[in-house]
């Protein structure tokens, strides 16, 4: 209940917001997107869809930004016994962006720790999880467009390490969302 009420309340803020491009200290960006992840092999041999159904951050300078980000993860593996995996990871993320010449693209460095839970929900069988720390790197670019660079296509490669059921294990993700800005332009 208090997950769907942050939710809501953040993208009610995004789309209440004036949205402008520009990212220097003082403002901020909400945000979403979806992929794919491909799942260690000692956890699921298939692949997975990802959804980060928010992520927000807030930038104290023009280099850094402090970011939130939800991540789920699943695939379904159907058979004599159906198998559904499941990571669910929240994020604290480091973003170092740089700024070309070119104001639209925005391209960024992040590295990330958070709280993962894999859960294995069998049919017919039990459910098992188990929760432990994550640790995530990743590297992509933002791509402002319209005649006031209000909102970005976000495309991300992310390699997530988890540690869960006494095991350390590596996913690697491709990304691809939207970002609407927040706060004002200098």
């Amino acid at each position: 209940m208090t997950r769907a009420l942050s939710i809501t309340l953040c993208l009610a803020l995004a789309f209440a917001t004036p949205a402008l491009a520009g990212l220097d200290a003082k403002n901020g960006e909400i945000g979403f997107d979806f992929g794919y992840t491909h799942f260690d092999p000692d956890v699921s041999d298939r692949g997975a869809f990802r959804l980060n159904l928010v992520r927000g951050g807030y930038c104290f300078n023009k280099l850094f930004e402090l970011e939130g980000e939800g991540v789920g993860i699943a695939s379904e593996d159907t058979g004599a016994v159906d198998v559904m995996t499941t990571l669910g990871i929240d994020f604290v993320n480091g973003v170092f962006n740089f700024h070309p010449s070119n104001k639209g693209i925005v391209p960024y460095i992040l590295v990330g720790i958070g709280a993962a839970t894999l859960t294995f929900d069998l049919d017919p069988g039990p459910k098992v999880d188990d929760n432990g720390v994550a640790y995530q790197i990743a590297g992509g670019s933002r791509f402002f467009f319209g005649m006031k660079k209000r909102v970005a296509v976000r495309v991300e490669l992310s390699v997530i390490n988890e540690n869960t059921f006494d095991e350390t294990s590596t996913h690697y993700s491709v990304t691809g969302g939207f970002t609407w800005r927040l706060g004002g332009q200098k």
